[in-house]
């Protein structure tokens, strides 16, 4: 099994998203809307970053006008109509069928890198995708659900939610061929907070500058939950994997169980036990040496 820097990364970023829900509690709490929980962490994220990156070092900011394409891919398609499909599902079937769905990502991403990037399809990272997507499905609580009523249009929007979230994988690797990962990032959030302000009026956010329930939550939204994730994601598949990283991160559903169970006392009966075992197996599986083919990232 080979631990190194990208795996560690992946493995911090899964972490981190997935404490997306304890400060997500707090914001419904205030009565934040979804729509308005996701344009704080654009927005947030890209103001924090563009100021960050002016003062430190302003040749991360600078970008070729032909190459925008690849953040319209990261910001637009891969967060901000991600998430239109991810909460859409939410409304149309309920949390557990819209995450389950939402982690089918590793299947569409692995299939995605072998066509753009000829990544090896191995049986390692088969076996790897049914034990996380399965354990994904037991750790949610979908497993025991009644799925015969569920719309067939919540199942296509749950599709479309994980190849959304895969492409960011996909338009990130392209773009790191080009930019550093803190310039992918950085444009991935200032396309994004431009996209979302055509959505959600300036106005919100001169409102909640006033609400200390809203702005401390929201801030540490977007920095521990966006910036410091995606920092550590896309700089991770910058030498690793793709479809190993996106196997990584469903870690994510794990950390909010446990998270949910040691914080908010939700209860954590066998099948969900059984699901973190399946997860926790899919993911060691494609750290053995050779289960991804031939490793490139052990050079970094």
């Amino acid at each position: 099994m080979t631990l190194n820097k990208p795996v560690i990364f992946v493995a911090a970023a899964a972490f981190l998203w997935g404490l997306i829900g304890l400060f997500g509690t707090f914001l419904n709490r205030a009565g934040v809307t979804a729509l308005e929980i996701v344009s704080l962490r654009a927005v947030f994220s890209g103001v924090f970053l563009t100021l960050y990156w002016l003062i430190k070092d302003r040749s991360v900011l600078r970008v070729r006008f032909k190459d925008l394409k690849y953040f319209a891919g990261t910001g637009l398609l891969s967060f901000l109509v991600f998430n239109y499909f991810f909460f859409t599902t939410m409304q149309l079937t309920n949390i557990s069928v819209s995450v389950t769905l939402l982690y089918t990502c590793p299947i569409f991403v692995v299939l995605l890198s072998r066509l753009f990037f000829k990544e090896p399809l191995t049986t390692s990272k088969w076996t790897a995708l049914l034990l996380t997507l399965s354990g994904c499905a037991l750790v949610t609580g979908l497993i025991g659900q009644p799925l015969d009523k569920v719309p067939f249009t919540g199942i296509l929007t749950g599709l479309c939610s994980g190849l959304t979230f895969a492409l960011y994988s996909i338009f990130s690797k392209l773009a790191l061929a080009k930019y550093s990962s803190a310039t992918v990032t950085t444009y991935t959030f200032i396309v994004a907070s431009i996209g979302i302000l055509f959505i959600v009026p300036p106005v919100f956010f001169a409102e909640i500058s006033v609400q200390p329930a809203v702005l401390l939550p929201g801030l540490s939204l977007a920095l521990l939950c966006t910036v410091v994730p995606f920092l550590l994601y896309t700089r991770a598949v910058q030498s690793l994997e793709a479809g190993r990283a996106a196997l990584i991160t469903t870690l994510e559903p794990v950390v909010a169980a446990l998270l949910g169970y040691f914080v908010f006392g939700e209860a954590l009966g066998i099948l969900k036990v059984v699901g973190i075992l399946l997860v926790a197996t899919g993911v060691l599986l494609v750290q053995r040496p050779g289960a991804s083919g031939t490793l490139t990232e052990n050079a970094s």
